[in-house]
């Protein structure tokens, strides 16, 4: 077995790899926020 390749990131990859992962966790927290307003539910408290 051999060590796989370290890969080297480039800060502005990292920004857009973090831009992404935050958009999709927003993305799901405000699903789950809308379905619970529209079936009628108290909405979660924002962190």
């Amino acid at each position: 077995m051999t060590a796989p390749e370290t890969v080297a990131i480039t800060p502005n990859q990292h920004r857009r790899a973090v831009n992404l992962l935050a958009s999709m966790i927003l993305d799901h927290h405000y699903a789950q926020h809308r379905s619970a307003v529209q079936s009628g539910e108290q909405p979660p408290t924002p962190a």
